[in-house]
């Protein structure tokens, strides 16, 4: 934070401080000084002061300027001051587009419409100029229904991607304290599995598997028919397990007909142990039991049929390579759905999505955008589950 002044100490102080800076931000809420001080209750004169100041200093202008703003900025009111504010930039040598863009959009839960001011320093360079147009022409981000699902996928994948590394920072718990070698016996794992937040109950329950043979579950009661399953011989099992064993990785399996009853996911965590030597071994698994209906409903499938969509989830069996529905709102899809592939550990799942009516052009897009967000839910679900046990 640079509070700037006119006093020959101040601006030396700020001189020196320009020397080290590499960005610089200016919060004007005004180009007028008067609307300035009514809004804010100060006067723009310092922000102002400070930026034909270092222009004075001949500091490097930044290649792109992005300015955001409520969309009021844009009316007739505002006009003349933007106007200035515009030209001023041009002066400088900036090429400037102005969007309206809302958030609901660009993959943000929330209707937030906003102006936005992207300014390009070109130099007054035609050649410069004409790719820069181009360039906006091409990608048009209030009108380019493809470009909007683009961003749309970039900006979900990112927040995915965000949440899985925030959920990988947790540590494996249980996995880490089989992997160092300490005993844990089935206080200890009752004690630590307790303590792993599930308010949902999508978590069934959390087991040991020794070798891949179950000896210890969380909580007990009601799951007593799991123990002593070999999760490397099981039919229905064998196969996630055998993959899971084999990549060291986490790995979604099922749903399955479960031995304590109902339907349900096992998420996969392999445990290797190192010796005094170096050498790995697998030790077995750390596993939780995914309670699948719960787990449908949490990442709330049923706002889709209720906005009259129909959608299908599946992927293909380990063995066969069938095709394995999932989940579905119906059983005969409309033909030309939309199809996401939604990476989950060690598998892919694919989700079909259509309108019960068929696709008109604009609402194909829009479902674009719901996609990317229900499926930034499902996926950041997979992950919880996954840190849930770290």
């Amino acid at each position: 934070i640079c509070i700037y002044g006119e006093e020959p100490a101040t601006v030396e102080k700020f001189e020196k401080l320009m020397e080290v800076t590499d960005l610089v931000m200016l919060d004007i809420k005004e180009m007028d000084e008067e609307k300035h001080r009514e809004l804010t209750g100060r006067s723009n004169k310092n922000i102002l002061a400070m930026a034909d100041k270092m222009n004075e200093m001949g500091k490097e202008l930044p290649r792109f300027l992005l300015m955001e703003n409520v969309t009021n900025i844009l009316s007739k009111p505002h006009a003349a001051d933007f106007g200035d504010w515009k030209a001023t930039l041009e002066n400088l040598g900036y090429y400037n587009k102005i969007y309206r863009l809302n958030a609901q959009n660009f993959g943000i839960p929330q209707k937030r419409e906003r102006a936005y001011m992207i300014s390009i320093l070109c130099k007054n360079n035609a050649e410069t100029i004409e790719q820069v147009e181009k360039y906006f022409e091409e990608h048009n981000l209030e009108k380019d229904e493809k470009t909007t699902g683009k961003y749309m996928a970039q900006i979900t994948e990112k927040r995915v991607r965000a949440r899985l590394d925030q959920y990988s920072m947790l540590s494996a718990l249980l996995g880490n304290y089989i992997s160092a070698g300490e005993n844990l016996d089935e206080n200890t794992f009752s004690e630590l599995a307790e303590k792993i937040p599930n308010e949902d109950g999508v978590i069934k329950a959390f087991e040991l598997a020794p070798e891949g043979i179950v000896t210890d579950i969380y909580p007990k009661e009601g799951n007593e028919g799991a123990f002593g399953l070999d999760m490397l011989q099981e039919h229905e099992r064998k196969k996630d397990a055998a993959l899971a064993k084999e990549t060291g990785e986490y790995t979604l399996g099922g749903p399955y007909q479960l031995k304590q009853g109902g339907t349900g996911a096992l998420l996969f965590k392999p445990v290797y142990r190192t010796d005094d030597s170096g050498e790995s071994s697998f030790w077995g698994f750390v596993l939780q039991v995914i309670d699948w209906d719960r787990f449908m409903s949490d990442i709330n499938l049923q706002s889709l049929s209720e906005a009259d969509f129909s959608y299908k989830i599946w992927s293909y069996d380990r063995s066969s390579g069938d095709k394995v529905i999932l989940a579905q709102s119906q059983d005969d899809m409309p033909e030309n759905s939309l199809t996401i592939e939604c990476e989950i550990p060690n598998n892919t799942w694919y989700f079909d999505i259509i309108p019960s009516e068929g696709w008109s052009p604009r609402s194909y897009w829009i479902m674009c955008i719901v996609i990317s967000y229900v499926f930034s839910l499902l996926i950041a679900t997979v992950f919880y589950l996954i840190s849930s046990k770290k």
